[in-house]
């Protein structure tokens, strides 16, 4: 089986949206086989928790490392442009 899609989202309305109440979250997960039979399931907030505590630590560093890496490149991109230079003040 393959992955196709996995879809997340929090209800961001003040009122239940698609089956989902206020603040809620729902999502739904699509799978196909070799005969390009697909089967999607919709996943319950127990599920998507589940997932989530899975791959929560993953999603920190990664974002840790991208926040560090565009800091260094406008630091760098600031140093080489006289306008931009920081105020070493």
């Amino acid at each position: 089986m393959q992955l196709n899609e996995l879809i997340i989202s929090r209800n961001r309305y003040n009122f239940e949206h698609q089956g989902t109440a206020a603040g809620g979250i729902s999502g739904r997960i699509a799978f196909s086989d070799v005969n390009k039979c697909e089967v999607t399931l919709v996943l319950r907030p127990d599920h998507i928790d589940k997932i989530l505590a899975i791959v929560a630590q993953s999603m920190v560093d990664t974002t840790r490392e991208l926040v560090t890496e565009l800091t260094t490149n406008v630091i760098e991109h600031a140093a080489q442009t006289p306008a931009l230079a920081l105020d070493a003040a």
